[in-house]
Order: structure tokens, then C-alpha cells, then sequence
């Protein structure tokens, strides 16, 4: 009873996008550009990030959930990466410059 269902209803369709055409589409750069990028572009797990901020994996995916911290790409559903670039720029952001001279104290 109820067995006689196709399989084919429950096959999960995918569709197949060429990465150099929907980036073209969208007008952003091509397949050949990503390659030409090199180190400032290199994409950096949540484990690497973590390492050079001192941050904890953990505080990185809160942060992801509530819209704030570094910018991140998500690749899949359990995916996410860190563009270099990006890092570079959150951490120059948070840089505090200090006064060569310090502030004379009760003279």
C-alpha cells in the first residue's frame, strides 16, 4: 500500500551552473582573475582565522549568526571561508595607534 510511488518523484534534482558563467552573469570577474589574485585572495578556514586572531572558532560562528565580525564566503551548507583580503582589512580596522609620548602624570 502506498509502495507504488516512482522513485523518480523523490530523486533530488540539482541544477549545474558553470562557475565562469554565473560569474559572468553577474558581471563580477571571471574564472581567470580568481587565479590571478594569488595570496591576498586565498581563502582561510574558520580553524586558520581563529588562530590569528586569538579568537575561538566558536565566537566566529556567533558572530556569522548575528550579521557581525569578519566577512566570510559560505560555500555550502557547512562551509564557510575567510578571504586574506577580508582578514587584512577587519584587523587593520581594529589597529590602535599609540602617542609617542605618554600623558605627565600630577607634576
Amino acid at each position: 500500500m502506498g509502495q507504488s510511488r516512482s522513485k523518480s518523484r523523490y530523486v533530488r534534482r540539482r541544477r549545474i551552473f558553470s562557475w565562469e558563467t554565473t560569474v559572468a552573469s553577474r558581471g563580477k570577474s571571471t574564472v581567470g582573475d580568481w587565479k590571478a589574485l594569488g595570496e591576498a585572495e586565498r581563502l582561510l578556514s574558520g580553524a586558520e582565522v581563529a588562530g590569528v586572531t586569538g579568537l575561538s572558532t566558536e565566537t566566529l560562528a556567533q558572530w556569522r549568526s548575528q550579521g557581525r565580525g569578519i566577512p566570510f564566503i559560505k560555500l555550502s551548507r557547512n562551509v564557510v571561508r575567510y578571504r586574506h583580503s577580508d582578514l587584512d582589512s577587519w584587523l587593520a580596522a581594529r589597529m590602535v595607534h599609540v602617542t609617542a609620548e605618554p600623558p605627565v602624570r600630577g607634576t
